[in-house]
């Protein structure tokens, strides 16, 4: 797919005019650049303000979950200058079509807000190939979708999660898997064959802590009803079918680029 993108020419493709933001939107990228850029020696999710407007929670928290506002500011990942740069450069370009092409084609249909906010959960959870930060994306992928699986897709492709999800799909079969092996620990068959499948997609939607209690006490799943279409938002053939042509897949990818409306328009 990596190949297929960075050969593909976007001559003759719409130009995408971005979102305008909303007041709130702007003065949320403005607090938020305000602390990126000028630091707090008390940054806490109360305590940062710009003209006495509160910095919202959500955002902060995205700042403050991985690394602290210095080192955000060493790496100038989310400032307003970086994303002009980000939209701009073409060495940036070249360097992020290779390893995160559908994220730099969705980045360009985005305000700088949305940019920030979709820059900020890359780096919480994507920049690292490491087993704990993919365990955790995918246990907040679940607990954002509320245990619904159109909401599991419009998660991963408005957060352009699609360039990783080969690897949110092994994860998802690692975690069913997991439980798969406890039951047969206890001598159990309730996970055992499709049923027992679905069964546990079911538990998987109901999100981490209580698929932690079952593996902790099994029998306590044993009758759990089935959500067979739990599993089908994980799968990478969801998002990029395998049998397509190049010119269909260049529609996908652009679909996909677009967000979630535009993907589900078509109909794959």
């Amino acid at each position: 797919m990596k190949r297929q993108l960075k050969e593909e020419s976007t001559k003759g493709a719409k130009k995408t005019k971005r979102d305008e933001m909303n007041m709130n939107e702007m003065i949320e990228l403005a607090m938020t650049d305000q602390v990126l850029v000028f630091g707090s020696e008390s940054a806490t999710l109360s305590s940062i303000k710009l003209n006495n407007v509160e910095c919202p929670q959500e955002i902060l928290s995205l700042i403050l979950d991985y690394a602290n506002v210095e080192a955000l500011q060493n790496i100038k990942l989310v400032s307003k200058s970086f994303y002009d740069l980000s939209v701009m450069d073409k060495r940036y370009e070249k360097a992020m079509m290779e390893e995160f092409p559908l994220y730099s084609r969705r980045l360009k249909h985005l305000n700088e807000f949305n940019g920030l906010v979709m820059k900020l959960l890359k780096r919480r959870f994507v920049t690292k190939n490491d087993d704990e930060r993919l365990e955790r994306l995918f246990w907040w992928i679940v607990g954002k979708s509320e245990g619904k699986c159109d909401n599991v897709e419009k998660i991963i492709v408005d957060n352009s999660l699609v360039d990783i999800a080969a690897r949110i799909e092994t994860k998802f079969y690692k975690v069913l898997d997991h439980l798969v092996s406890i039951g047969r620990d206890n001598d159990m068959d309730d996970f055992e064959d499709d049923g027992g499948m679905y069964a546990v997609c079911k538990i998987i939607s109901e999100g981490e802590e209580y698929y932690n209690k079952i593996c902790a006490d099994p029998e306590s799943g044993a009758e759990s009803e089935g959500y067979e279409n739990y599993m089908y938002p994980f799968n990478r053939t969801t998002y990029i079918p395998e049998d397509y042509s190049e010119s269909e897949l260049e529609e996908v990818y652009e679909a996909l680029a677009s967000g979630y409306k535009a993907f589900k328009e078509l109909n794959l």
